[in-house]
């Protein structure tokens, strides 16, 4: 359950981190990009997220998520979510 932001409690600014290994179907990860981007504008448009809330280009290597954290440390997010595989060290089946 989410709880309604308030003077007291305002939204959290959150920091969204999309990851990819180079496998799985390309067209079904822009759909599920897509969607999840179109999500985050609902929740910033209802006010259960911060409008300074950031979604990170999709990455591909631990320099460019190095790069991503700089920028989300920078911008003071209170709440990073890496929405990659769990298991990205697994080889796909």
């Amino acid at each position: 359950m989410m709880t309604t932001p308030s003077p007291q409690r305002p939204a959290q600014k959150v920091g969204l981190v999309v990851n990819s290994i180079g496998v799985f179907d390309p067209a079904a990860k822009d759909l599920s990009e897509k969607t999840i981007r179109r999500h985050c504008e609902l929740l910033v448009r209802s006010g259960r997220m911060a409008p300074q809330s950031m979604v990170s280009e999709r990455i591909f290597s631990p320099p460019e998520a190095l790069a991503v954290a700089d920028r989300f440390a920078a911008a003071q997010v209170d709440l990073l979510k890496d929405l990659g595989s769990e298991n990205d060290d697994e080889p796909a089946r």
